[in-house]
């Protein structure tokens, strides 16, 4: 986990991971600013953004799907594990 884009940044640097679930409004940046970094360093990572600024779903490219705050946790579990089996049946 990381609190911040710097600290998720440094992270990707290091390991590789089949989902990142990434907050729009980190403290040092906006959240799709790392799906550049995640797509170069891993491309087969799972990115779900997270946000309760519904607006934002139309404006931002490059998350592989959006949850709305407050999240409900059935519903996260639900999009990871489809959009994983999905992801796995592509290849």
């Amino acid at each position: 986990m990381a609190e911040k884009g710097t600290e998720a940044l440094e992270k990707l640097s290091i390991n590789k991971y089949d989902v990142a679930l990434i907050d729009f409004g980190l403290p040092d940046m906006e959240g799709n600013e790392l799906f550049p970094v995640i797509n170069n360093a891993s491309p087969k990572t799972l990115k779900i953004m997270l946000t309760g600024k519904t607006w934002l779903r139309n404006s931002i490219e490059g998350a592989d799907a959006f949850v709305g705050k407050p999240v409900n946790p059935e519903k996260l579990l639900s999009i990871i594990d489809t959009k994983l089996k999905n992801q796995n049946s592509e290849t």
